[in-house]
């Protein structure tokens, strides 16, 4: 008995290493199927963005959100709101409105979550509904927890 449950940890440990260990494909191997490639991409390999920034997840995909939505939670500590994930859109089914079902999206829970105070100062000027350079420069050195395609 002991060593069938050696046997199935072991199972379950090497096939969790190799999952991670996935290779990157490239857009065109999907042919332009944005749902799939961002599926295995950042879902199936996800574990390789783990203690990553977003930036360094940026320099590793080949197509350009659209827009973004934020997710936050108030402090019983300090009455402070705190952004503590993202949802990063690739597509609009609506013209200006989320469609969970139709939209290619994923979803990237920080490690550390900050004051969305910073947040709303960039959304003052350049809005969320349309990604932008100044949207990466303000992402880009967050560290990512973890993500999810099409999980909010």
């Amino acid at each position: 008995m002991k060593r069938l449950i050696v046997l199935i940890v072991a199972t379950i440990s090497f096939a969790a290493n190799v999952y991670g260990q996935l290779p990157y494909r490239q857009y065109s191997e999907f042919k332009g199927d944005k749902g799939a490639y961002l599926k295995y991409n950042l879902e199936d390999r996800g574990i390789n963005f783990k203690d990553k920034t977003l930036g360094e997840l940026f320099s590793s995909i080949e197509i350009t959100p659209v827009g973004y939505e934020s997710y936050v939670a108030e402090s019983n500590y300090d009455n402070q709101t705190y952004m503590t994930r993202i949802v990063i859109f690739f597509s609009r089914y609506y013209s200006n409105d989320f469609s969970p079902l139709h939209d290619y999206y994923f979803t990237i829970w920080w490690q550390t979550p900050f004051l969305f105070d910073a947040v709303q100062t960039i959304e003052k000027q350049y809005p969320p509904e349309k990604w932008v350079i100044q949207h990466f420069n303000f992402f880009k050195d967050k560290k990512i927890e973890m993500l999810k395609y099409k999980v909010m």
